[in-house]
């Protein structure tokens, strides 16, 4: 007999954005309508990534975002709103990047 086993997948979130690049900086604004949680952002390699909700280590909702360069960390971030975030990246200079 076939045996079934179940596993538990953690949800990928992905909110609507626009990113665009303004002043050496890439800016994404994400709509977060309807989430009422706080948002953490965090990089990894080159994905920023985008975590919400969920108890102890287990964020509820995740999403990674694969950006076209290495970076340390977000230059800075908004919450304006509870459906706005706005994420600032410094571009790094070509010279950087070699």
């Amino acid at each position: 007999m076939l045996e079934l086993k179940t596993r538990t997948f953690q949800r990928t979130w992905l909110p609507s954005f626009d990113l665009h690049e303004e002043n050496g900086e890439l800016v994404l604004h994400a709509d977060l309508q309807g989430l009422d949680e706080e948002v953490e952002i965090s990089v990894d390699g080159r994905d920023l990534v985008m975590q919400a909700g969920g108890e102890g280590d287990e964020p509820a909702h995740s999403s990674r975002l694969p950006l076209p360069f290495p970076l340390q960390a977000p230059s800075a971030v908004y919450r304006s709103s509870a459906e706005v975030l706005e994420v600032r990246i410094r571009i790094p200079q070509r010279e950087q990047l070699q």
